[in-house]
């Protein structure tokens, strides 16, 4: 049985992408600015109203269109009903996947894996009916890695930007620079496995190498879509326990969010 911390892709919906939107564009940044408590919003929208979101992807100052390799779409912090993924192939829009009766405000839907460099996201209606549409965050991406087993040991801190300010009268106050709405903290984490494959810390090397920062979801069934963007931070570092040939690596790392 597979553990529960999942990685994943960077999501390729950001700035550098072209979107256009039904309604709503105003807050269409929303959708890719890492901060769940500040959603994208629809106007004037109802179940009898598709809001059509079509996506090019883009990286970077270039113009030139990027192909992605897609397998995952999750929505965060949404109330979404239902809603239809499409992908833009030879000059037509074709269903990769729909989604009917989501009663959860955190989404994680997985379809076969599909490259392209446009797609479309047709939010369709919502759990409370006619209700705008709202969604916290939306994130284009593909899975990455699936831990083999869960942490022997795992602990969180949350990193803070502080100013302590002395008063007058001898007390302090504290201006924090806040990262989102809802926190003042970043997410770090700290985190060990034990036994694991040659062939499992192989993948996990791959990942440290890549340089490239990525989403983590630490536990993908007791809580599923608690996800951050996050770098590997300092040096790979292994153990390798030789009465257990192939099988006896000892795995630990850190995890900052960007």
């Amino acid at each position: 049985m597979a553990g529960e911390p999942k990685i994943y892709t960077k999501n390729y919906l950001n700035s550098d992408c072209v979107v256009t939107y039904t309604s709503g564009s105003t807050t269409g940044v929303n959708l890719y600015d890492q901060d769940d408590a500040t959603p994208y919003v629809t106007v004037g929208s109802s179940d009898a109203t598709e809001e059509v979101l079509d996506i090019t992807f883009r990286e970077g100052p270039s113009t030139s269109d990027v192909t992605r390799a897609l397998d995952r779409l999750i929505l965060l912090n949404h109330n979404v009903k239902s809603w239809d993924l499409h992908k833009y192939d030879s000059g037509a829009w074709t269903l990769v996947n729909a989604q009917t009766a989501i009663a959860v405000s955190h989404s994680i839907v997985s379809f076969d894996e599909f490259s392209d460099s446009r797609v479309r996201v047709e939010l369709k209606t919502t759990q409370t009916a006619n209700a705008q549409k709202s969604v916290g965050q939306l994130i284009l991406c593909n899975h990455t890695l699936t831990f083999t087993d869960d942490f022997t040991e795992y602990s969180e801190a949350w990193r803070e930007d502080v100013r302590v300010l002395k008063l007058a009268d001898g007390s302090e106050d504290r201006a924090y620079a806040r990262r989102t709405v809802g926190r003042v903290g970043l997410f770090e984490c700290s985190w060990r496995v034990d036994c694991a494959s040659s062939s499992f810390r192989d993948s996990l090397f791959s990942v440290k190498e890549s340089g490239e920062p990525f989403y983590f979801e630490p536990e993908s069934t007791t809580d599923a879509g608690r996800m951050y963007f996050v770098h590997w931070a300092g040096p790979w570092q292994a153990k390798y326990t030789t009465s257990y040939k192939g099988a006896g690596w000892t795995i630990t790392g850190k995890f900052t969010e960007v």
